[in-house]
């Protein structure tokens, strides 16, 4: 009778395999989630009920709530930015000169939308509604976002026209592409308003 226990192979695998293959599942499952956690707050239309809680109780917002709710410029302006991103650099250049007014249009636009998000999370926070605070306020937000979407679709219709027909073949194959991701990505995005 032996006292050496021998395994199918021969020879068992010695004990510091078995601990780095467990830090090294360990390292991959934080990767993993570091990366689902990042998509998730990145696609969020709203941010977890957690940091909601956290907020409220601490009468105050933080700084990416504050982000979550600004105003969002969408697909067009994704799409033109990708598009000058792949042109060269005097190309470029040219057409960042004629959309300037209209980015600073679109940027103020934006900043008054979500000004008017951020009223509205203040008035609604306390639980009590005062309909004619409320009634005002969402006149005041539609009215600034659909000034907020025109300026956007003005940036985008000045930056279409001075396109080459090359140039907007790229911008309708990115803007095509985005318009797919968010479908894809839609049930990462929560419910949106």
């Amino acid at each position: 009778m032996s006292t050496t226990q021998e395994t199918k192979g021969g020879r068992s695998a010695p004990p510091w395999l078995y601990v780095i293959l467990f830090v090294s599942l360990a390292v991959n499952l934080l990767i993993a989630g570091a990366f689902g956690a990042m998509l998730y707050m990145h696609y969020a239309e709203k941010p977890p009920a957690w940091m909601e809680r956290m907020a409220m109780r601490h009468n105050r917002l933080p700084e990416n709530m504050r982000q979550l709710l600004a105003g969002r410029p969408g697909l067009l302006v994704r799409a033109t930015w990708a598009t000058l991103r792949v042109l060269p650099p005097e190309r470029k250049k040219a057409l960042m000169q004629k959309l300037t007014p209209h980015r600073e249009q679109v940027r103020k636009a934006y900043a008054e939308v979500a000004r008017l998000r951020l009223r509205l999370v203040e008035l609604l926070k306390d639980g009590s509604l005062d309909e004619q605070a409320y009634a005002a306020l969402m006149k005041d937000l539609r009215r600034a976002d659909l000034i907020a979407r025109r300026h956007v679709i003005d940036l985008a219709d000045t930056c279409i026209r001075a396109l080459t027909p090359k140039e907007r073949r790229i911008f309708a194959r990115k803007l095509k592409r985005l318009a797919a991701s968010a479908r894809v990505l839609r049930p990462f995005r929560g419910l949106r308003g």
